[in-house]
């Protein structure tokens, strides 16, 4: 058989293998041979959906609901997400501007498709969730980069932002709480930024995909928020993390009505619509008032599970963390126990970790800060006791 000599797309460039890769397989390698491995990498809730989405999607089954929809979402989920948003920002969007996709991962890149201009800015701040500058990238943009101070717990601040505009930025992307490193932006930053915004005429993306998940009594806030800057403002969120329904792939956008519609009609011509059944389960837990007690039970756990994480880790020689005030990571910067280690790279150290202690972490280089590992406190309490005292007692060892 012939095969095409022809070469990829231009657009592979920005497409790089996951970093994690090579590490996810010598961790299922681990198993396979019988080795108990504490893995900390999942960034999903290892609790069940609310009694609400599988009531729901059975119903959605038993009535027929096996067609294609509106490619932006289903009238209920659209009105289900507009009442929802309404208690979370204090406005309530009309169907218009609201855009339901196959995941709020569906729904950022598709925004940056339809923001950017071929060499556009958009400024991300670092540590970031490793997708962003891929999407950027494939939405013909280039990400710029800001990495704030350390001591700040990677929290981002206007003047920081402020230092990277320049006349080809077309967007700031937000993302409070942050994965991976569980800062929140202050209400002062969250003006402060947005002030900027208006002042360079620049599109603020928050992904809130985390907003239900913080901790310490904080009170969460948003860009969207604000009344006089909504109309810049483009809200990414779905069910993922709030309701454990990570495999269900239920995003949206929520924004000005000509980028809902350009996005929508993007979406038509690459996915159609999400999974019928999937979007009437998710409409179903954004108005069941039982979820709110159960997303608040999970709230719960993994703020105790934090205190955990970050007290064990802390005790491990080499290795400090600041107690994430949101989402379910611990970002630890390891780079004295690199040193002890004799490794110049943290990805180097991951392999050795997962070798000699078989503790599954992320290397902070994937989110573009190395020298740190993000661990995932998603897991249950015996796996974080164990996996930290085995990663102890590797970081003691000779």
């Amino acid at each position: 058989m012939s095969i095409c000599c022809h070469s990829l797309g231009a657009i592979m460039n920005a497409v790089k293998p996951s970093a994690t890769l090579a590490l996810a397989q010598q961790a299922r390698d681990l198993k396979a041979m019988g080795v108990t491995v504490y893995n900390f990498t999942v960034g999903e809730p290892d609790f069940d959906p609310p009694h609400a989405v599988i009531e729901a999607a059975h119903k959605a089954i038993d009535n027929g609901c096996h067609k294609y929809t509106p490619a932006d979402g289903l009238p209920e989920l659209k009105q289900a997400i507009a009442s929802w948003h309404e208690k979370e920002y204090g406005f309530r969007p009309e169907p218009a501007e609201i855009v339901a996709s196959p995941g709020a991962k569906t729904a950022i890149a598709e925004t940056f498709m339809v923001l950017l201009d071929e060499d556009s800015e958009v400024i991300i701040t670092a540590p970031y969730w490793v997708s962003y500058p891929t999407m950027v990238k494939i939405g013909h943009g280039e990400p710029v980069i800001v990495t704030p101070d350390a001591t700040s717990g990677y929290g981002i601040s206007a003047q920081d932002i402020e230092a990277a505009i320049t006349p080809k930025t077309a967007a700031i992307l937000l993302n409070s709480p942050s994965n991976p490193s569980g800062a929140i932006i202050p209400p002062e930053e969250i003006d402060a930024i947005m002030a900027l915004a208006e002042k360079h005429d620049i599109w603020v993306i928050t992904d809130d995909i985390y907003n239900k998940l913080v901790y310490d009594g904080v009170k969460w806030d948003s860009p969207a928020k604000r009344e006089k800057w909504r109309e810049r403002v483009i809200v990414i969120n779905g069910v993922s993390k709030t309701y454990a329904m990570t495999g269900w792939r239920i995003g949206w956008m929520v924004g000005p009505e000509k980028v809902a519609r350009a996005v929508a009609r993007l979406q038509g011509q690459m996915t159609s619509n999400p999974t019928a059944v999937a979007q009437m389960a998710a409409a179903a837990v954004l108005q069941d008032e039982q979820a709110v007690e159960e997303v608040e039970h999970m709230r719960q756990s993994f703020e105790k599970r934090r205190n955990l994480i970050v007290d064990l880790l802390n005790e491990i020689p080499g290795v400090s963390c600041t107690r994430p005030k949101g989402a379910f990571y611990v970002f630890a910067d390891v780079g004295e126990l690199m040193k002890r280690k004799g490794f110049d790279a943290d990805m180097k150290l991951c392999s050795d970790i997962i070798e000699k202690a078989h503790v599954v972490t992320v290397p902070g280089s994937a989110f573009g800060l190395g020298e740190h590992l993000r661990f995932s406190f998603a897991t249950d309490e015996q796996t974080i006791i164990d996996g930290a005292k085995a990663l102890k007692e590797y970081a003691l060892a000779e």
